[in-house]
């Protein structure tokens, strides 16, 4: 049987038909195959005679003719009569690349044929490659987003017509204000390719308030007609809008008359009097709402000088008035309020 010729198609396209098997050299097939050398033929007989005799006359058989064709890859020996050539089985190598984006699921097909009568024998292969992701985009929520509201955040990464995703349920706490999202598609290529991208988060949330007495105040320790100074730590996004002070869960209003001074996150009551001991707390406004501090507890002390019965009354002009007083340790005449549940 003829032997076979073997050629490459990509797609419907010849694109390879030179056999190195037929050099017996492998070259690139991509680049054009250099021209085969001219071989040269000796035959050589070692008999003069086909009917040499020997020595009792006898016919000796046949001497075999003897053809060496030299090739660029070296020698083929070819026995005359029936032997056959030692040649190799036919091949045809394809060398594809550099290789891009473009030849992924590329059809590569190798055809096998030795006659124009029956279908020729064919293989199809797939060109399948590691690719690196083109874009990642994380799509979220409008900002701001508000803390304790559940979010559900999708990162999408593309390559090829291929697209992936991800989605995240996030609920966000006021701590993670300021901080940020991020998403990362990588690829098991052998370089490891990554992309990545980042969402910078804007977090609005309930103020947080905490109420204090001033620093420089001996809470401990205050008298009646005393200063008293209280401050409000706020923390909120976005900033606070308003601030109020309430006694006893009831508003205090600036009264500069009274004694009630409210400035900002301060409060100062001057001159106290025992009827404002109780308790205090500041409550901070913003857009998501409101939010109340701790409760503090004023104990105001009374006087340390409680006068007794003094003795009677003069009974002329010239009598001599005696006042006895008495001191007492005690402070604060009123019994501590329970506290709020």
């Amino acid at each position: 049987l003829p032997r076979p010729s073997v050629v490459w198609f990509k797609d419907t396209h010849l694109l390879d038909s030179y056999m190195e098997s037929q050099s017996g050299t492998l070259w690139n097939s991509i680049a054009a195959p250099p021209p085969l050398l001219s071989p040269n033929i000796t035959f050589i007989n070692t008999n003069n005679n086909n009917n040499m005799k020997n020595d009792n006359n006898a016919i000796l058989p046949e001497a075999p003719l003897t053809t060496t064709i030299t090739a660029p890859s070296g020698s083929l020996s070819i026995a005359s009569g029936k032997s056959e050539a030692k040649t190799v089985e036919p091949y045809n190598t394809v060398t594809l690349g550099p290789l891009t984006r473009n030849d992924l699921k590329l059809l590569l097909t190798c055809e096998a044929s030795n006659n124009n009568l029956t279908l020729p024998t064919s293989l199809v292969v797939m060109v399948d490659m590691n690719l690196p992701p083109l874009s990642v985009v994380i799509r979220a929520p409008d900002l701001p987003l508000t803390a304790g509201r559940e979010y559900q955040v999708v990162c999408e990464t593309s390559s090829d017509g291929n697209l992936t995703s991800s989605s995240l349920s996030f609920l966000p706490r006021p701590g993670d204000d300021g901080s940020s999202l991020r998403c990362q598609a990588e690829t098991r290529a052998a370089n490891q390719a990554t992309l990545h991208d980042h969402l910078s988060l804007t977090v609005h949330y309930l103020p947080t308030a905490a109420a204090n007495f001033g620093s420089s105040l001996d809470e401990d320790n205050i008298k009646e007609g005393d200063d008293v100074y209280f401050e409000c730590a706020i923390t909120a996004n976005p900033r606070v809008s308003h601030v109020s002070w309430r006694h006893n869960n009831a508003v205090l209003e600036h009264n500069i008359t009274g004694g009630v001074i409210v400035s900002n996150q301060s409060l100062v009551l001057q001159g106290v009097t025992r009827g404002q001991a109780g308790r205090y707390s500041c409550h901070a406004h913003n857009p998501v709402g409101d939010g109340a501090s701790n409760t503090l507890r004023l104990d105001v002390k009374s006087n340390p000088c409680n006068p007794l019965a003094p003795s009677p009354p003069p009974k002329s002009r010239n009598s001599r008035l005696t006042l006895n007083l008495t001191t007492t340790p005690s402070s604060n005449p009123h019994p501590p309020e329970p506290p709020v549940s």
